[in-house]
């Protein structure tokens, strides 16, 4: 029997016939059994169409003789048998693999095992199916006719003078899987292994074909004649589970094609009609071409020129004309769906400093945020595109943002976790499926940095380099709780902002350096987090703590990638609150910094730099912070000032914590007698106050505290005097660091929990004791007071300032989980039991012009 299929987008045909011709088809085995008697199939076909995106009409066309004794009349039940069942079964358990495409090599076999549940394709390169396009060319390539020299007589002006040169491209074959019933997990190996492979994931509703698509392509030249295999199997997996693909071992990732509920719901109320009829051996640009044909004003008008006379027709002319002009119209019709769309990128400003542009992106998602107020009474609002697991997205062009490229937007509440828990998961240098792990470039303190990092795109296109600036800052106190606590409880309100625009020779790195692989750059040109304390009191039912997230952006990946495709990227970025939520959720919140303050207050956005900082500490100044998964760490200028300039305020002796910028004396303290403690005014230098992340709590920390000389740390950088190097010199100053571990009590929002003991609450202190140092101490038998003599490391840390650099790890499972600083553990204490002193509240500090 011979078989032969013509496929389209909304319909497959399969037709077959007997064949006994033994000369054109060497294959067909000899009868050698007598007893064999050989059906004769006159026709035998299957016709598959779409109706709606839901409904499929299957029919069976046969015309067949069994011959010898059967009877005709047994075809129609036969017929019958052969349909029944085949809806209920492909409904219930889905479609096996099957391929769809296959370009530059020729199909050996294609065989799916029912009983193992394994398809198993092979192919071998054929030059002689192998064309010009390529995913990043145009779909239809003219080629270049070139006229035989060689040739002569009647054989000049014929199609054998004409030679195509044609270029090699890769060999590529496309595979439908079905990952909604057959399986949600897929082994492929693929023999020889692949140049590369692409997995999409479209709805199963989507026109364009649902389920899993992958792409795998060879390359001609180092595959030769050797035969491919691929062969894919059903993988263990749980019900309800995301879907995996592994290609010979390693992880594939898989790009989704968005849809959203709408156009889903529009999808599956769609009334049924039969696709259109054409021809199967019409070329997909001729019915185009025809209508365009017949829609074009034919009227002749009188020719104010002469006409120069025809040219002189020959069997070339005839021929090859009409060739190039369907190759023209079919390729001028396919580009601009392939080839990038000239689109202008946000202009950079010339010298501006990344200062200035986070300032300024941070000044426009302010905007954004006190324009939620307007959105309901807007009719270019913000526009839905789609919605998965309880994630709303949806676009707008702001016009102070960009003219060019949306904006995206996400929100979510977050239960369980304050704004500062979910700030420091943001500000974690992690990956994710949009973007590659950051790498810290500079760090101007308080929360204000440079990174670069590498954002993924999907296949053909490159990653994408970005330079980014960052700033996190605080706005102004918002409202009180409700009721009120305390005068001076309020809900905080934390912006992270970024954005790549500013000029980057401003920064002074070598691109060779940070970019090692020269991929193509990229413009992230807003993107920027705003996190909301819930007030607990309120009518939402949410759970106590929870934190309101919305996350924006709008990123140029420039290049050669088409808007479309633009586009589809930036829909992705909104799902990193998911990614955050995932990880608060299974690993806890992590470390972050509570003195000194590693953020900055909500600057004027009017003015512009450059900028100075107002109002920060003048003990200590944060520089850096970093929060990895497992790592952790802090670094902290220090430059004490004398007891006389220290009457700022008075003192605090109860140790307070803030979460929420929320600061209150409980009762569950126990009330301890200070009053000594207070008169002679000892007050010890703390160098910094941590929250210990929830998997260190339960895994343990090796701590390591070490302090070098200011100078000592400026001079080691190479580039400028004022900039300090991230790696710092081993030259250490040997200062008597007093670190604690201090359980504390449950904060404001977590005792308004149902459970508050759910959670524990670990802060890590450094101090340095310069009470004794400072607080006069009167001799009882002269009846004169003076200080205690001041130590070595005092004078130098007066005089010099000194960097103190923090390192947390956790450590490793199977090793007790404590708190180890060298081979020394350090206790666990009660905040109840603990009299530590604060001498100056820790202060937000503001950039100001």
């Amino acid at each position: 029997m011979l078989r032969t299929t013509y496929k389209s987008p909304s319909s497959v045909h399969l037709f077959g016939f007997s064949v006994d011709d033994a000369d054109l088809f060497k294959t067909i085995p000899p009868v050698i059994d007598p007893t064999v008697i050989r059906t004769q199939i006159d026709l035998q076909g299957w016709s598959i169409e779409s109706l709606s995106p839901n409904t499929t009409q299957v029919t069976l066309v046969e015309q067949s003789d069994p011959r010898g004794w059967s009877n005709k009349s047994s075809i129609p039940q036969v017929m019958m048998t052969t349909l029944a069942g085949i809806g209920e079964f492909s409904i219930k358990h889905g479609a096996p693999p099957v391929a769809t495409r296959l370009g530059g090599a020729k199909a050996l076999s294609s065989r799916y095992d029912v009983e193992k549940e394994t398809f198993r394709y092979e192919y071998q390169s054929a030059e002689a199916r192998r064309s010009n396009s390529s995913s990043t060319a145009t779909a239809f390539p003219l080629p270049v006719a070139v006229r035989n020299p060689e040739a002569s007589g009647s054989e000049a002006n014929s199609l054998k003078s004409l030679e195509a040169r044609r270029l090699l491209t890769t060999i590529d074959c496309e595979i439908r899987c079905d990952a909604d019933k057959w399986a949600s997990t897929f082994v492929v190996v693929v023999d020889p292994p692949q140049f590369s492979i692409s997995a999409l994931r479209r709805h199963r509703l989507s026109t364009a074909g649902g389920g899993l698509w992958l792409t795998i392509e060879h390359d001609p030249a180092s595959l030769g004649d050797e035969k491919v295999v691929v062969t894919v199997k059903r993988g263990v997996s749980a019900p309800g589970a995301k879907t995996v693909v592994t290609c010979n071992g390693h992880k594939v990732k898989i790009d989704y094609e968005e849809m959203s509920e709408t156009d889903a719901h529009l999808l599956k109320k769609q009334r049924r009609s039969r696709p259109t009829r054409a021809p199967l051996d019409q070329p997909p640009g001729l019915g185009t071409l025809r209508k365009r044909q017949s829609t074009m004003d034919i009227s002749i008008a009188a020719p104010s020129e002469p006409v120069a006379p025809p040219p002189l027709t020959t069997t070339y002319s005839r021929l090859a004309t009409p060739l190039a002009r369907w190759y023209s119209v079919a390729a001028e019709s396919t580009r601009a769906a392939i080839i990038p769309m000239a689109t202008p990128s946000p202009a950079l400003v010339a010298g501006s400093s990344p200062i200035d542009a986070a300032v300024r992106s941070l000044a426009q998602l302010a905007r954004m945020h006190a324009d939620r107020d307007g959105e309901s009474t807007d009719p270019f609002g913000w526009q839905p595109v789609s919605e998965r697991d309880g994630l709303k997205i949806e676009k707008k062009l702001v016009s102070h943002v960009s003219e060019s490229f949306p904006v995206y937007r996400a929100g979510r509440i977050i239960e369980g976790f304050t704004a500062e828990e979910v700030s420091a998961a943001v500000s974690s240098l992690r990956k994710d499926e949009c973007y590659d792990k950051p790498l810290r470039l500079e760090s101007y303190g308080h929360g204000i940095s440079t990174s670069q990092v590498t954002a993924y795109t999907t296949f053909p296109f490159r990653a994408r380099n970005m330079l980014v600036a960052t700033v996190v800052a605080r706005a102004p106190d918002g409202p009180p709780l409700t009721p009120s606590i305390h005068p001076s409880t309020s809900l905080s309100t934390i912006f992270h902002a970024s954005t790549s625009s500013f000029d980057a020779s401003s920064i002074g790195f070598d691109p060779a350096k940070y970019n090692p692989l020269v991929l193509p750059n990229g413009n992230i040109v807003l993107e920027g987090w705003i996190l909301e304390t819930i007030d607990p009191y309120s009518h939402e039912q949410y759970a106590i703590p929870s934190t309101r997230c919305m996350y924006v952006g709008a990123t140029d990946y420039s290049g050669n990638i088409p808007l479309s495709v633009n586009n589809v990227l930036n829909t992705s970025l909104p799902r990193s609150i998911i990614a955050v939520e995932s990880m608060l959720k299974t690993k806890g919140p992590p470390c972050r910094a509570q003195t000194p303050n590693m953020s900055i207050m909500m600057p004027d956005t009017t003015t512009a730099g450059p900028w100075a900082l107002e109002g920060s500490d003048a003990d200590k100044s944060g520089v850096d912070e970093r929060i990895e998964e497992d790592d952790y760490s802090l670094t902290v200028t220090v430059s004490p000032s004398s007891s006389g300039d220290k009457g700022n305020g008075g003192l605090m002796p109860t140790l307070r914590h803030n979460e929420s910028k929320v600061s209150v004396n409980s009762t569950r303290s126990t009330i301890i007698d200070l009053g000594e403690d207070i008169r002679r005014g000892r007050r010890d230098l703390v160098v910094c106050e941590v929250y210990i992340g929830h998997g260190m709590i339960k895994s343990g920390a090796d701590i390591s505290v070490r302090g070098i000389a200011l100078p000592v740390a400026l001079h080691s950088s190479k580039t400028s005097e004022s900039i300090m190097s991230y790696n710092l010199p081993q030259q250490q100053l040997d200062l008597p660091f007093n670190i604690s571990i201090i359980a504390l009590a449950p904060s404001v929002l977590q005792s308004a929990s149902l459970d508050p003991s759910a959670v524990a609450r670990h802060l890590l202190r450094i101090t340095l004791p310069t009470s004794e140092y400072e607080a006069p101490i009167t001799d009882p038998l002269t009846g004169k007071s003076a200080p205690v003599p001041r130590p070595r490391w005092y004078l130098d840390l007066l005089n010099d300032g000194a960097v103190v650099q923090l390192k947390l790890k956790s450590r490793k499972q199977g090793r007790e989980a404590k708190y180890m600083l060298g081979d020394n553990a350090i206790p666990v204490e009660d905040e109840r039991k603990v009299r530590s002193f604060k001498g100056v509240e820790s202060r937000l500090p503001q950039l100001v012009k």
